[in-house]
């Protein structure tokens, strides 16, 4: 089951990538991690209305983004650890940068949606909008570090037990 749900969290990452790509051809806050509210302020200001348009009609799709892309890490972790046998203390330890991650990412989503909704008014959220951005970037970061970190470990040991049993 959960191999099942990895695989849909991984095709709904990826369709949601390759839609904004398509939409999205343009700066978007979003890609800046640690954006100041000067930047904030600068990428809203040059688009054209047809470009405010299609980001927010990305709103909807960056919504969902996270929950896919975050449940991929959590569940690739989950599955990885799980298999190492990793006691329940530092199975959550590990879940934890993925969850921070998908937090993150709606904390800068809503702030986004409230920056977009009051333009070209600019309100407090342009303010801390990113430092949301910037935990996100690192957590996804490690958590992906941990997901290889496991992958080579399984592969250690995978080879270990390969090696035993060829020997001579």
């Amino acid at each position: 089951m959960k191999r099942a749900l990895l695989i849909l969290c991984l095709l709904a990452s990826v369709g949601i990538t390759i839609l904004f790509g398509r939409l999205a051809d343009f700066q978007i806050p979003d890609k800046v991690p640690f954006a100041t509210a000067e930047q904030v302020i600068e990428i809203h200001s040059v688009m054209s209305d047809a470009q405010l348009e299609s980001y927010s009609k990305l709103r909807f799709w960056d919504m969902i983004f996270p929950l896919a892309y975050g449940g991929t890490l959590l569940l690739a972790i989950s599955l990885l650890a799980g298999r190492l046998q990793f006691s329940s203390g530092i199975h959550r330890l590990l879940l934890a940068p993925a969850v921070i991650t998908i937090i993150s990412d709606y904390l800068e989503n809503s702030l986004l949606i409230s920056i977009l909704a009051s333009w070209p008014e600019t309100a407090w959220p342009v303010s801390v909008v990113g430092y949301f951005g910037g935990i996100k970037t690192i957590a996804i970061s490690l958590s992906m570090l941990i997901v290889l970190l496991l992958l080579l470990r399984q592969l250690q040991l995978f080879i270990r037990t390969r090696c035993v049993r060829c020997a001579p």
